[in-house]
């Protein structure tokens, strides 16, 4: 059965709201490949810095 994968997730919110950008995102890829989005702002590409712009709840 390798055409699927079960995932099971144990949130620690109090680590977890620690954690800086980078090392969400750091600890993202290290499962996924990342967007084109992510891999660049860890590139530190400037071009794309206006997508980071938070959104108001």
């Amino acid at each position: 059965m390798s055409n699927h994968h079960h995932i099971i997730l144990h949130i620690m919110a109090e680590q977890a709201k620690s954690w800086s950008m980078d090392e969400v995102i750091d600890r993202w890829h290290t499962l996924f490949k990342g967007s084109a989005l992510t891999q660049s702002y860890l590139a530190n590409n400037p071009f794309l810095e206006h997508a980071w712009t938070p959104i108001p709840k």
